[in-house]
């Protein structure tokens, strides 16, 4: 399996999120995690991103135990997410988004190389086939746009899995379409999608299997 939870349980003082969670994902599937709001299903994909840490249980990448003390432990051993609500700057190009952090440099390394960046993520549009144009700022691009871009920032950071929390809770319905589009690809393409969701809509179009959720206990797992 590429990633398998193991009895994982999480609590906040002597409050009980999560308990004694066990999942198994293989690689190239889609799946959906599925629950009401407040069920623990963000909980529990944020100790996958190492946002959190257990209280108690392991996470293993194929077939070994990882610590996930940090996004950066987490992007490290292939695992990115896409948050609810976006971590991007408005102000920024597409380009300079996706490349926050890794920055492309010339000379002694003191200089970006912008042309690279921007060859780079045209680069990556292309390979995903998103419509996106690397030089456009943010803040003039729409939701779903936004959003593609967060996907690449994990695509061009070489993940293997791609966690999404509540992808459609902010697009409209085409947006919806294309994305649900965009996920078929990406699997077509070898990725693993994971799927934090309580709308039956996408269960059934992007999921391959289903893990439920219900106030912090799996109930349910279905292929």
């Amino acid at each position: 399996m590429l990633l398998t939870i193991q009895h994982v349980s999480k609590s906040f003082g002597a409050e009980v999120v999560l308990e004694d969670i066990c999942a198994v994902v293989d690689k190239n599937d889609r799946v959906g995690i599925v629950g009401e709001n407040g069920a623990g299903k963000t909980t529990l994909m944020n100790m996958l991103y190492g946002l959190l840490e257990p209280t108690e249980g392991k996470i293993l990448i194929n077939g070994e135990e990882v610590k996930l003390k940090s996004p950066i432990d987490a992007i490290a051993h292939g695992i990115g997410m896409v948050h609810q609500h976006f971590k991007l700057v408005p102000s920024l190009t597409v380009y300079e988004n996706i490349m926050l952090g890794i920055e492309e440099t010339r000379g002694k390394g003191l200089l970006v190389d912008k042309k690279k960046e921007i060859e780079k993520v045209g680069q990556l549009i292309e390979t995903y086939h998103f419509e996106l144009n690397p030089m456009d700022k943010i803040e003039d691009i729409s939701v779903g746009s936004r959003q593609r871009v967060e996907i690449l920032k994990m695509l061009y950071r070489n993940v293997d899995i791609l966690i999404l929390d509540e992808p459609t809770a902010v697009l409209t319905p085409q947006e919806a379409d294309e994305l649900i589009l965009s996920l078929k690809n990406l699997k077509k393409q070898g990725k693993t999608i994971i799927v934090i969701t309580h709308k039956l809509r996408e269960v059934m179009e992007v999921s391959d299997s289903v893990t439920v959720i219900k106030q912090g206990k799996v109930i349910g797992h279905t292929r």
